[in-house]
């Protein structure tokens, strides 16, 4: 089923993002993956890298509330003074324990904060949301049973984290529209927050 997953997820993802450029199926201290990480240039702007899961979405993964799904992640970037193979490594050890465990990633999910994600960047969590930035057609794989559906891991900063679960992911969502911050910027500052008694995450 594995293969079959990576081959479907690769038809799509070549389909409608373009070519993949660069894969990884093992992490830097050499443990293998049950799943790949692969790169796209160009992707969802001129000067930016995608890199998504594939293989993710060859076991089901479950809710909560024991709706089964599969999903495979994704994360976005300017092409600028990045090192790939740390992006790659952060949205695979997402990713793995979801495989793990079998616990799927419901949309307003944050994973974090575990300080910053990168150097010199106020990111210290992700945060799960549709692939806004890309065409609508991206978004769910329907070649697969259930639909295979693609969650954009967004870097956040750690007050923002703190909104998310104390306010909910509605209202956040709602200030991502409002203000449009640039989301492929890992060095972009934080969103004007509305005054509240937020308790900053640990």
């Amino acid at each position: 089923m594995r293969s079959i997953a990576r081959a479907r997820i690769t038809d799509h993802i070549n389909h409608h993002l373009g070519p993949i450029v660069r894969s990884w199926d093992e992490l830097s201290d050499g443990s293998a993956l049950p799943f790949a990480i692969v790169q796209i240039e160009e992707q969802p702007a001129s000067d930016a890298l995608t890199f998504i899961t594939v293989g993710l979405s060859g076991s089901e993964l479950t809710f909560p509330s024991g709706r089964p799904t599969r999903q495979e992640l994704m994360f976005a970037c300017y092409d600028t003074g990045i090192t790939p193979q740390k992006v790659s490594g952060l949205l695979a050890t997402v990713a793995l324990d979801s495989a793990t465990t079998g616990r799927a990633i419901a949309r307003g999910e944050v994973e974090g904060p575990a300080g910053p994600l990168f150097d010199g960047s106020r990111l210290e969590a992700l945060y799960a949301s549709l692939p806004a930035y890309f065409p609508d057609a991206f978004a769910v794989c329907e070649q697969s049973e259930p639909p295979t559906h693609f969650l954009w891991m967004i870097p956040i900063t750690r007050t923002e984290a703190a909104f998310v679960k104390s306010h909910g992911w509605s209202r956040f969502e709602d200030l991502l529209v409002k203000f449009d911050p640039d989301l492929l910027d890992l060095n972009r500052g934080e969103i004007e927050l509305p005054p509240s008694n937020i308790s900053i995450l640990p």
